[in-house]
């Protein structure tokens, strides 16, 4: 189904509260989980400097380009 990226902490003083809004419940196997938006992890990967992140940017925003020619 492709990986799972479980993070500790988002943007420091981000609370789980102001995150609900840029997020939606996804069904894994039968239980249901919350996750952020597509748009919200780019834009929390766009402020961080970690090559790994700004390589990870380059697949994220192609996913959502194809996402929304759907």
């Amino acid at each position: 189904m492709g990986t799972l990226d479980l993070l500790g902490t988002i943007e420091e003083g981000t609370s789980y509260e102001e995150l609900l809004a840029d997020s939606e419940e996804l069904d894994l196997g039968g239980i249901p989980i919350r996750v952020i938006t597509l748009e919200r992890l780019i834009a929390i990967k766009e402020k961080l400097t970690r090559p790994k992140d700004q390589v990870m940017l380059q697949v994220l925003r192609a996913t959502l380009d194809e996402r929304r020619r759907i």
